[in-house]
């Protein structure tokens, strides 16, 4: 003979009572305890210079609103548990709906996710004065220029997390742009060469030491043949 299982706290009788000490059915379990271990509030860091999130000296790259929830969720949650999630943006901001279904039993709740702003270990590393790579846009109407060196930026970045654009910086007569890497650097300005008539012209300058070594800056100067 099977016997029947009664709630304690309401009464209902119910085929499945959750949890450890005290025995509950679905509803009432969910209504006092959490299905995930989640915070009502949480934050994570985005590099204000080249966009990626990181953390802890860890890298991870550049993601759209969805994929830095998917990444959240697959950093906090095992695999007995299935989410499903809606977000939206307030500024810096990621308001974050989400279902859980875990053991046969489902719950709704919410997250605040706070993107904070700071700078990588990367970009600390090329920003300052050890900047190894910069490339020198100098001349008349050269915004065609530009945007094909900033989409080929964007190219590279996309094959390689070594490669990216520290940052564009707008000076007089132009544009400075500092790159994470030379063979970046040689890249976008072959690339220039080819689909615009310009001259270049390329300098070395010794920046500091590392481990008793010489340290170089290679800065390279773009002008249109007209300009």
């Amino acid at each position: 003979m099977k016997l029947s299982k009664f709630c304690p706290s309401c009464g209902d009788e119910a085929k499945i009572l959750y949890g450890d000490n005290v025995k509950l059915c679905g509803n009432c379990y969910t209504n006092s305890n959490k299905l995930l271990d989640l915070p009502d509030k949480d934050s994570l860091t985005i590099c204000e210079n080249c966009d990626r999130l990181f953390e802890e000296g860890k890298l991870y790259g550049r993601f759209t609103d969805r994929e830095i929830c998917e990444k959240y969720f697959a950093d906090h949650t095992n695999s007995s548990e299935k989410i499903e999630f809606e977000v939206s943006r307030n500024e810096d901001k990621l308001l974050i709906d989400y279902q859980v279904s875990k053991n046969d039993l489902e719950q709704s709740g919410s997250i605040e996710l706070v993107l904070k702003e700071d700078i990588c270990r990367e970009c600390k590393g090329f920003e300052g004065a050890f900047t190894k790579s910069k490339i020198q846009l100098r001349g008349d109407s050269i915004d065609r220029i530009s945007d094909h060196i900033m989409d080929r930026c964007q190219n590279l970045e996309e094959k390689n997390f070594d490669d990216f654009l520290v940052k564009k910086k707008d000076v007089e007569g132009g544009y400075n742009y500092l790159l994470s890497t030379e063979h970046m650097s040689q890249k976008v300005i072959n690339s220039t060469k080819k689909k615009f008539e310009v001259r270049t012209s390329k300098s070395y300058k010794i920046i500091g030491k590392e481990d008793g070594k010489n340290i170089y800056r290679n800065t390279v100067l773009i002008r249109p043949e007209k300009g």
